[in-house]
């Protein structure tokens, strides 16, 4: 198995990208597998199929899953139905160590892990490089943005009405006025990019976090709107939000 192989099944738009492979013996055995995804409420509303299958399969199990986000450049961590993110490989190899260590082994389970592991111990070798040079891939975009969008080119240019999500107000606060349920955003890829995009899964989320009661006025731009590293905004209208954040009044008492 080779780097070149796991970028061509995750690259957008590709039928596998949101699944998971299996790679059983050095070689890819499934792609696009379906893994149990949570429905926990204290999950953020931003994270979408992918963070809710690696929280999934860390609380039905008791793996260990790590989730690469290409539309965030973010790498995350998710034990017990609970995710991190994780800023660089050595904190990830600090993380997966202290838990594997951690776990209690049977007696004779430790020379039964040691022989799985020297067990094919190429195509696990190979499966880790590919790892890291997705990281590094991710890691070189975030980077340098700049060059990353001039290599692709100006591309095409394409308006979506986006619907808005609104999270972590404060417990007893409340929007006062309904706001605009979509704002019209602006994108530019190249047209084959732009046509693979699935606009149902595009969303402005807006944190709503440390907002006291009174007036808001949100500027929107692209840290707002997750989009695949091919894909830059080019413009949200409207380009700000004025929002009224209000007490909720608490209800009246029945009549006996």
């Amino acid at each position: 198995m080779r780097p070149a192989l796991l970028e061509t099944l995750f690259v957008y738009g590709s039928p596998y990208h949101d699944g998971a492979a299996l790679i059983r013996d050095g070689r890819v055995d499934h792609a696009g597998c379906v893994l149990p995804l949570s429905e926990s409420a204290a999950l953020p509303a931003l994270y979408g199929t992918r963070h809710r299958a690696a929280a999934g399969i860390s609380e039905a199990s008791d793996a260990l899953a790590v989730v690469v986000s290409e539309q965030r450049r973010e790498v995350s961590a998710a034990e017990d139905g609970r995710i991190k993110t994780v800023e660089t490989p050595e904190e990830l190899a600090t993380w997966l160590s202290a838990r594997l260590r951690a776990r209690p082994e049977s007696p004779g389970k430790g020379r039964a892990l040691m022989d799985a592991v020297r067990e094919n111990w190429r195509p696990k070798v190979a499966t880790l490089a590919a790892v890291c040079v997705l990281w590094l891939v991710g890691s070189h975009q975030r980077e340098s943005p700049r060059n990353f969008f001039n290599r692709i080119g100006p591309g095409a240019e394409e308006s979506y009405a986006v619907p808005l999500s609104f999270y972590n107000l404060a417990e007893g606060l409340s929007l006062g006025e309904a706001p605009p349920g979509r704002v019209q955003v602006r994108l530019r890829a190249r047209q084959d990019t732009l046509n693979f995009l699935d606009p149902a899964r595009l969303r402005v989320n807006v944190n709503l976090a440390g907002r006291a009661e009174g007036q808001a006025r949100i500027a929107l731009t692209a840290r707002h709107i997750d989009l695949p590293a091919e894909v830059r905004l080019v413009e949200i209208q409207p380009p700000e939000l004025a929002l009224r954040i209000v007490r909720r009044k608490a209800p009246l008492p029945k009549k006996p």
